[in-house]
């Protein structure tokens, strides 16, 4: 999740960088031997807070442009989660154990 606070009447944008084990554009996590798994990061439905994720015609959070996500201007200066949906890439040949990866978010406003 992310949860912004800021000024009533205020609009913002939510951008999600590549992350720490990018390749390209295609973000990796890693288990650190290195293998990375794919994965992609999608904005929630919709922008009321809270929304839970839904995977159907997904769009991809990102730093420009479509890909970054524009909630509706704050009603107050009471702070607003949003999802952050997430999903690794089927098809994986790849060992068990734990995989990571870091993702700077900025917002603007």
């Amino acid at each position: 999740t992310v949860t912004i606070t800021c000024t009533k009447g205020a609009v913002t944008t939510l951008s999600l960088g590549l992350g720490t084990h990018a390749t390209g554009a295609q973000r990796r996590m890693s288990d650190g031997v290195p293998n990375f798994m794919n994965y992609e990061l999608y904005q929630p439905p919709d922008s009321t807070p809270g929304s839970a994720c839904s995977y159907a015609g997904p769009v991809i959070w990102g730093t420009a442009g479509v890909n970054l996500f524009t909630p509706a201007a704050a009603p107050s200066k009471a702070a607003r989660t949003y999802n952050i949906c997430g999903q690794a890439a089927a098809g994986q040949d790849l060992p068990a154990g734990s995989f990571t990866d870091t993702v700077a978010a900025v917002v603007n406003f």
